[in-house]
């Protein structure tokens, strides 16, 4: 089993990238071309743990760096997550509310999202939690319920 981050360049700071490499994840930047995260995100393993930060809202992610484009076709990347077992930690901002969220619900996949943003916080050396903010507020996760969060304003450590 592997551990894949795929990530908007601008939306993480060095050390989140280090305390991730040390917990062995491989770590791919996203680019300009959706068909690049398509192609890489065929490469995945059964059983395969799969971060994607990049940016996002109630429709889903992007499969590009920036804060433009198209998003992803959900349906597309339920069929891949689901052919091989994958579960998706999607720390796209907003991506736990709906139709997103209901959507990967509906489609099978194992995953956890914020309803919110998705707020970093490095601890340590070997630490990552994520919480799901807005302004003061903590609107929760969603997604199933092995991996959700059972509080709104719990963090969500990565495995």
């Amino acid at each position: 089993m592997n551990k894949v981050f795929f990530y908007d360049p601008d939306s993480i700071t060095k050390d989140t990238l280090t305390v991730l490499k040390r917990k062995k994840y491989i770590c791919i930047a996203l680019t300009d071309d959706p068909d690049f995260f398509w192609s890489t995100l065929s490469k995945l393993k059964e059983d395969d743990i799969f971060v994607l930060l990049s940016h996002g809202d109630k429709d889903g992610p992007l499969p590009v760096k920036g804060q433009y484009g198209i998003d992803i076709d959900l349906k597309k990347f339920a069929a891949i997550l689901n052919k091989k077992t994958i579960t998706l930690y999607l720390l796209s901002c907003f991506t736990g509310n709906d139709p997103c969220a209901s959507t990967l619900l509906d489609l099978g996949v194992d995953f956890v999202a914020p309803k919110g943003n998705a707020v970093f916080k490095t601890i340590g050396d070997e630490t990552i939690d994520v919480t799901s903010k807005e302004g003061n507020k903590f609107p929760g996760w969603a997604g199933t319920e092995k991996l959700t969060p059972d509080r709104p304003n719990k963090a969500l450590s990565l495995p």
